[in-house]
């Protein structure tokens, strides 16, 4: 699923970095902070929803359409 929010800019590569280790570095520091899985999950289901919301588009005549 694309979130068009987070894709307004073409610059998606950066040399050097690695989405999967920054995702896995803030994973290791949210341990060392001592939030459990079961938080790092509910935490990470209301990005997603926030970025759903991302999707939807609103219209004078109350309709809602997904994008």
């Amino acid at each position: 699923m694309l979130f068009p929010s987070c894709f307004q800019s073409f610059d998606w590569v950066i040399d050097g970095k690695s989405d999967r280790q920054d995702f896995q570095r803030m994973v290791t520091a949210m341990g060392v902070l001592e939030i459990t899985q079961k938080e790092q999950v509910r935490l990470f289901e209301g990005l997603a929803a926030i970025l759903h919301l991302g999707n939807v588009e609103f219209s004078s005549d109350n309709a809602v359409k997904w994008l």
